[in-house]
């Protein structure tokens, strides 16, 4: 544990997501990881063995934060409206969570697919939502396609949404009314 209470692998989360916000995925190198984060080279791959594991690490990171707040956030809706509204919501906390807004720029779609594809994602971004991996999975597709392909406004989206993705979806969501 660090003086701040922070354990070496969230310390290395927390400065890694930060530099990517502020620099950009490209321009952030593993060795900057570790000088900022305070550990050893050796320290930084013993937790994440590549890059590859540092930034799924991060998405996971980040989509289990998304998830539990979604949750919550998803109580202020009613029922009816949770299933749009609640997707609207984890689609506008992505963008504005700069860690991870930085992820669906231009020329990034294969790499945010893959990584949203990455079962550990999935599994952190819909694990109280909906009980089916496939389902999940789905569901992490559909906010994806919305991040990589916005509608022209919010507007937009919640037409899209609730002619395409409620009628689908509604019925795989658990009951989140009640923390079921």
């Amino acid at each position: 544990m660090s003086t701040d209470g922070r354990s070496a692998p969230q310390r290395i989360l927390d400065v890694a997501s930060a530099l990517i916000a502020e620099r950009g995925i490209d321009a952030v190198s593993m060795t900057e990881v570790a000088a900022a984060a305070q550990v050893s080279r050796a320290t930084l791959y013993r937790y994440y063995s590549d890059r590859a594991a540092l930034d799924a690490a991060i998405v996971r990171h980040e989509a289990v934060r998304i998830g539990t707040e979604a949750i919550v956030a998803a109580q202020r809706y009613p029922e009816r409206d949770r299933t749009v509204e609640g997707v609207l919501d984890v689609v506008r906390m992505v963008r504005t969570t700069p860690a991870l807004a930085a992820w669906f720029t231009p020329g990034r779609a294969a790499e945010s697919a893959r990584l949203a594809g990455d079962r550990e994602v999935v599994a952190a971004a819909c694990a109280d939502l909906v009980d089916d991996p496939e389902d999940a999975r789905w569901v992490v597709r559909q906010v994806l396609s919305l991040l990589c392909q916005p509608g022209a406004d919010d507007a937009d989206e919640r037409r899209q949404l609730r002619r395409y993705l409620a009628p689908m979806v509604g019925p795989l969501m658990r009951d989140v009314r009640s923390g079921a």
